[in-house]
């Protein structure tokens, strides 16, 4: 669970839709989410070879699925639809989007792209996502993010304009803070390992909301908290 703060006050979203208390990306996970009133879930998509969006972190499959070692975009939803991950059947993004639509929780979008992975392919990623978001009528109960945000931003804007898109970064620096400014990243990212007061005020300071990933300590979260 990764703690804001957010007007009015502090606020809770579940991570990988819950897995600290249930299984990562699951269904139930997101249902259990809801029920137990969270902010927003944050979870992640891929797509199948046949370009249909499910609930994973990695494109590489980890070993409490059922067909370790695959990979995702490599594979048939048909295919998919057969695999389990800690015992859960893997749910697609529109499955996912029934479950918390119309509900007081939002969905943190997380889109991935794997290693090799062409420009075109990632446009197409986030172009579907995009897309998939609006049609469900989903995009103002939404954020996104990606690290391949150089590639996707673009294309996330001209689906929707005004969708709110993080830009996470595992290295941040000055010249990626003004390229994130330039480009028009609503929020910018970093992991706490390597962000610092200087970073994320100079972010700010060039009009963007500023977030930090990886708190694995409590002086992590104050020094999240103490800068907003």
């Amino acid at each position: 669970v990764v703690v804001l703060r957010l007007p009015p006050g502090p606020v809770s979203y579940t991570h990988l839709g819950g897995a600290g208390d249930w299984p990562e990306n699951s269904a139930k996970a997101f249902r259990e989410s809801v029920a137990a009133g969270y902010y927003m879930v944050e979870t992640d998509l891929s797509f199948t070879k046949d370009l249909v969006g499910v609930m994973v972190h990695d494109d590489k499959l980890p070993s409490v699925c059922s067909k370790s070692g695959s990979k995702v975009h490599s594979l048939t939803y048909a295919q998919v639809q057969k695999i389990t991950c800690n015992g859960e059947p893997i749910p697609t993004l529109s499955e996912t989007i029934s479950i918390l639509k119309g509900s007081s929780t939002r969905l943190n979008l997380e889109v991935k792209a794997y290693s090799g992975q062409s420009t075109s392919s990632k446009k197409t990623y986030a172009r579907l996502a995009t897309q998939t978001l609006v049609d469900a009528g989903m995009s103002g109960q939404a954020t996104m993010q990606t690290f391949a945000w150089e590639v996707m931003l673009p294309i996330i804007r001209s689906v929707q304009p005004d969708m709110e898109v993080t830009a996470l970064e595992s290295a941040p620096s000055l010249a990626r803070v003004k390229l994130a400014a330039a480009a028009g990243v609503s929020r910018y990212a970093m992991n706490v390992a390597n962000g610092n007061e200087f970073l994320l005020d100079f972010a700010k300071v060039n009009g963007m909301k500023v977030g930090l990933w990886s708190l694995f300590t409590w002086s992590d979260v104050l020094f999240a908290v103490d800068m907003g």
